[in-house]
């Protein structure tokens, strides 16, 4: 089984740039690298940030971006959208009962299932996952224990060692560890909002994250390093499950054989 993780594309109005970069352009090369490379993958999920400032024009060109994208594409949101534009262009996108935009996906040989993280405040940096989602989500665990699960959400629920992105990550991790530890068949977490890839465990539960499409975040683990946006690399990342293993790969698009733009260009550290 394949499936294919985009992040943080931040999508703006046309006409605009986001430090630099077009991320329009961006998504675009992205989209067109899976084609090339993952034709064969089974679906794409977007983990939130799919706009940087929420606006239905941002939206708009997502959905014109993906208009013509063969392969299904399911979308949740981060801490940059907002629930009421995206609604409003993706109305025929998938939401649970609360009006969340999270969605169980049957795969073929795994469940994927994405959760919504988005505060639901403009402003307000850090997900959460309130009673209803996490209720969601226990239910949606307890329907087929026979069959592996990867879960999917913005918001790592785990420090990474880089103060900007701790102060704005998953609330109240614990609640989300209570509802993953009543269920075995949870074989992988995978997240954004880092701007950066990674890779480990928490508490015990194998977690990936990758590059966004859009800038790139700096390393900055030493206390009080400032935050810097590079303008690449870029990537999306490739999920292959069977019936004992999971694996991860990183395609970084920008820098490939077909790149648009040098490795230079992408190197170059913007001001934070």
């Amino acid at each position: 089984m394949k499936f294919i993780q985009i992040s943080d594309t931040h999508l703006v109005g046309p006409g605009r740039d986001l430090f630099g970069i077009n991320p329009a352009q961006r998504l675009t090369q992205c989209l067109e690298d899976i084609l090339r490379e993952q034709a064969d993958a089974e679906f794409v999920v977007i983990t939130g940030d799919l706009s940087e400032d929420g606006t239905v024009a941002s939206y708009r060109t997502l959905r014109s971006l993906l208009a013509r994208f063969p392969i299904p594409v399911y979308l949740t949101l981060g801490n940059h959208d907002d629930r009421g534009n995206f609604r409003a262009v993706f109305p025929d996108a998938s939401f649970d009962s609360n009006g969340f935009a999270q969605v169980a996906i049957a795969g073929s040989l795994a469940r994927v299932l994405l959760l919504d993280t988005s505060h639901g405040t403009r402003g307000v940096e850090s997900g959460t996952l309130c009673r209803e989602r996490l209720a969601w989500l226990d239910a949606q665990l307890g329907e087929d224990p026979g069959t592996s699960v990867v879960i999917g959400l913005h918001h790592p629920p785990f420090a990474v060692g880089i103060e900007a992105i701790d102060r704005i990550a998953l609330a109240d991790s614990g609640a989300l560890h209570d509802v993953i530890g009543r269920h075995s068949h949870v074989r992988h977490l995978f997240f954004g909002h880092v701007h950066r890839p990674l890779a480990g465990s928490w508490r015990g539960i194998p977690i990936s994250v990758c590059y966004g499409t859009s800038y790139q975040s700096s390393l900055g683990l030493l206390s009080g390093s400032p935050k810097q946006r590079m303008r690449g690399p870029a990537e999306y990342a490739v999920f292959l499950i069977n019936e004992t293993d999971v694996v991860v790969h990183f395609q970084d698009f920008l820098y490939g054989y077909a790149a648009a733009e040098s490795r230079m260009e992408g190197a170059h550290a913007l001001d934070g």
